[in-house]
């Protein structure tokens, strides 16, 4: 079965559903979606997806584990999340 463990590095945003299917919604605490630019890195820290697209379409990610960079419309960093991909 695949699907997604989260570790949440900031408290700021989650991501639901967990597991997700080809998606995954990126937001605030209290479900409001989150705008601007999304940034996942592999765990060696090469970035392998960019989008301003929220929900975001993970299916084309291989299984593993990813750092997430949530920056606002002006680039400033929001935060960040952690999810292995199963």
């Amino acid at each position: 079965m695949q699907g997604f463990l989260n570790f949440s590095v900031s408290s700021e945003i989650i991501m639901y559903p967990i597991p997700p299917n080809r998606v995954i919604y990126i937001a605030n605490k209290d479900k409001t979606l989150l705008r601007g630019l999304f940034s996942f890195c592999s765990a060696s820290g090469k970035e392998v997806m960019q989008t301003y697209s929220n929900p975001v379409n993970i299916h084309s990610l291989i299984l593993g584990l990813y750092y997430i960079k949530v920056a606002d419309e002006k680039g400033k960093l929001i935060g960040t999340q952690v999810i292995i991909k199963q």
